[in-house]
């Protein structure tokens, strides 16, 4: 028996027994072997009474304290949901909700109980993230609970886009994307889109944008394009100018066309990025833009610089003879976006095509992860001319391969996740009969330079300094 019940009883078998020595006392003498009907049923009532007492002890006891104070004087919160889930689930995130009115953080035992009965609980769950009545903090803790795969469904996608929509407070918000981002479900992209707009919070905004490139994929360029028709404000344009990568160069080349037509912070910012485009369309666009841009800044972008000037970790820092440090992470290498990502690529193109039996290249900080060798074809396409593993191991790494005809343009391959850590090149040195050469262009399908670091850690979990700050490794 728990404590304060044993102790209440005891005081009512004292009760009891002062009650009938008062009553024996008062009483007529009873009857020989019996006593009188009065004091029988008087001593049956106060039983009944005292069992009645001791029932109501004992549910009291199973209360919470703060439900009890929610029935007396605290704030009453509106009735929870009818119960979806198993007999007692429900009552769990009942008494969660409720703890909020005392403890503007909520109960952490009943949280946890909650989160334990979360697969039961989605769907009321999910009502109460949609439910701007609610605490903010209740909010962002039942999110939180929903960032799991399994909870791919349209309820649970609804929910946590409306707790990112305007004018929700930006702490929730952060917290909703990054549940959205854990389930990784392609549905939340045309809310998040229609969304995006009208964020207002710097914060919120770009962790919204990451998410969306991430959840669009190779598709994410046609994304950004139609949000930067309707971006509301020059901020957003520059932003979504900064995500463009070259997995699709036509939305790419539309919106860079667009922002060469915007105010001197934006069509600087486009000028930059198009210089990232070893591409010939790109080339002869950016000679065009040259013909009518007066701002000596942009024709400075527009027209390129030298390769010590490229930003840290950029496509160009692989350009010409290698000059970083191939034992630690260095910014003067070519670094992806972030360190283990899947398959990314580098381009690079020679001043002089020629023929080429044979590559050099300068891996940075954690060698191993190229997988494949392509060069450009005269008709655009690409031929393989290496496939396989290897690692230098610190050194200088060379591939062979059959000689080829004349080219100028090649693409290495790495398999990011082979290796772990930032899989970074330096340079790459093209070989073949007549000699050979530096790059002299470069460019690549993500660099960490034009946003670093990936919105989702290894375990899904965003706090606002990772989204801000990307992946530390600086």
């Amino acid at each position: 028996m728990k404590p304060l019940l044993a102790i209440v009883c005891m005081l009512a078998t004292a009760l009891a027994a002062a009650l009938a020595t008062a009553w024996s006392l008062s009483a007529p003498p009873l009857r020989p072997g019996g006593q009188d009907a009065a004091t029988t049923q008087a001593l049956e009532e106060l039983r009944s009474e005292l069992a009645s007492i001791a029932r109501r002890l004992e549910a009291l006891e199973r209360t919470p304290a703060v439900a009890r104070v929610e029935r007396s004087n605290a704030p009453v919160l509106e009735p929870m949901l009818p119960a979806t889930g198993p007999a007692g689930a429900d009552w769990y995130l009942e008494q969660y909700v409720l703890s909020f009115a005392t403890d503007a953080q909520g109960s952490e035992y009943f949280r946890l109980a909650v989160e334990a009965y979360v697969v039961e609980l989605v769907s009321p769950i999910a009502t109460l993230v949609r439910d701007a009545g609610r605490p903010v903090a209740l909010r962002i803790a039942l999110a939180n609970m929903l960032g799991k795969r399994q909870f791919d469904m349209p309820e649970v996608v609804e929910a946590l886009l409306a707790a990112v929509r305007a004018p929700a407070p930006e702490a929730l918000a952060l917290r909703a994307l990054a549940a959205l981002s854990r389930i990784g479900s392609t549905s939340a992209l045309p809310g998040l889109e229609a969304a995006l707009p009208a964020l207002q919070e710097q914060p919120v905004r770009e962790a919204a944008l990451a998410l969306l490139v991430e959840l669009s994929g190779d598709a994410a360029n046609e994304v950004l394009l139609r949000l930067y028709l309707r971006a509301p404000d020059d901020a957003m344009r520059r932003s979504l100018i900064r995500l463009l990568n070259e997995a699709e160069l036509q939305s790419s080349l539309q919106l860079l066309r667009a922002a060469s037509g915007a105010e001197q912070p934006v069509r600087l910012d486009a000028a930059r990025k198009v210089r990232e485009y070893d591409e010939p369309a790109f080339d002869a666009f950016a000679a065009e833009w040259l013909q009518n841009e007066r701002d000596a800044q942009v024709i400075a972008a527009l027209g390129g610089g030298k390769p010590k000037e490229a930003p840290g970790w950029s496509a160009r820092q692989a350009i010409g003879a290698p000059d970083a440090d191939p034992r630690q992470d260095d910014r003067n290498a070519w670094a992806s976006k972030s360190p283990d990502m899947g398959l990314q690529w580098l381009q690079l193109t020679y001043a002089t095509p020629a023929r080429a039996n044979a590559i050099r290249v300068f891996e940075v900080n954690s060698p191993g992860a190229l997988a494949e060798v392509l060069a450009r074809a005269a008709d655009g396409s690409w031929i393989t001319l290496w496939r396989g593993q290897a690692n230098g191991g610190g050194q200088p790494l060379l591939i062979q391969f059959p000689l080829t005809s004349a080219v100028a343009t090649i693409r290495l391959v790495l398999d990011t996740n082979r290796t772990p850590g930032w899989n970074e090149i330096d340079a790459v040195e093209l070989i073949g009969p007549g000699g050979s050469q530096w790059a002299s262009r470069a460019s690549a399908s993500s660099s960490y330079s034009s946003g670093g670091g990936d919105p989702v850690s290894a375990n899904r979990e965003f706090e606002r300094a990772l989204l801000l700050q990307g992946a530390t490794r600086r």
